[in-house]
């Protein structure tokens, strides 16, 4: 399991934007992404989504919460093209 820390990841500068936090590859809200020749499974080397985690990183330091997380990676999967019940579905799976 992976886990993910997006505020933290674009506090930190390692991120210039939530759409390109590295989730999107390890567990796409549509997992037909991971079919293979599909996007992030080129080769076909991949049998499904990384179980992965939204978590908050130093509450003292960084401005979040869980609640703040969960929604800024959702409006992350709509700018990528998500449709609003994918991304929901997408937020829950991870929940």
């Amino acid at each position: 399991v992976l886990e993910a820390n997006p505020t933290s990841n674009v506090y930190i500068g390692v991120l210039n934007d939530y759409r390109e936090h590295p989730i999107f590859r390890w567990n796409p809200p549509d997992v037909g992404d991971l079919t293979p020749g599909e996007s992030h499974n080129r080769f076909g080397l991949r049998r499904g989504p990384i179980l992965v985690t939204i978590n908050t990183d130093d509450q003292g330091i960084m401005p979040t919460t869980m609640r703040t997380e969960l929604h800024i990676m959702r409006e992350a999967a709509l700018d990528r093209g998500a449709s609003g019940s994918v991304a929901d579905k997408w937020i829950d799976r991870i929940r």
